[in-house]
């Protein structure tokens, strides 16, 4: 996935698990979240028995994503505002009539991030840097190059 998500050898990825997640969260609404499911809206079966159901599914052909969703409701208007970004997914009044263009929700990252994972090819100043970083903000978590850069073991 590091040739779809960044671009010569500038990404880093993040390593977490569900727990982790949902323990960093401070936030007085309600969120809810799980696991995408990944369909074929062509000839799979989709619910309808929830609100929440549509914004939990996505094509087939996202499946290598293997992504996790949150969501919260805002209890004024119940209306649901989606992490992805900051469009307004539906149900009643704001109370002006527009819908706030984001909600900011505290996150501790010492608590959200185990590891970070620098991309195959990157600089060596520049893993320096994000190791320098993550040494300073975030003491607790590992880090680590792609094994992509390893040599091959034959």
């Amino acid at each position: 996935m590091w040739d779809i998500y960044q671009r010569d050898g500038r990404g880093v990825a993040v390593r977490s698990t569900w727990d982790r997640l949902t323990s960093s969260l401070s936030d007085p609404h309600e969120i809810f979240g799980g696991l995408v499911k990944y369909v074929n809206y062509a000839s799979d079966p989709f619910p309808d028995d929830n609100w929440i159901t549509p914004y939990m599914h996505k094509r087939k052909s996202f499946e290598h994503e293997k992504e996790a969703r949150l969501m919260l409701i805002d209890p004024h208007g119940f209306n649901a505002v989606s992490f992805e970004g900051s469009r307004q997914l539906g149900f009643g009044e704001f109370d002006d009539g527009e819908p706030p263009a984001t909600h900011s929700v505290s996150v501790e990252l010492t608590m959200l991030v185990e590891a970070i994972y620098v991309a195959p090819g990157t600089p060596e100043w520049q893993s320096n840097l994000v190791q320098r970083l993550a040494g300073r903000y975030l003491k607790e978590c590992t880090f680590e190059h792609s094994s992509l850069d390893d040599a091959p073991i034959f």
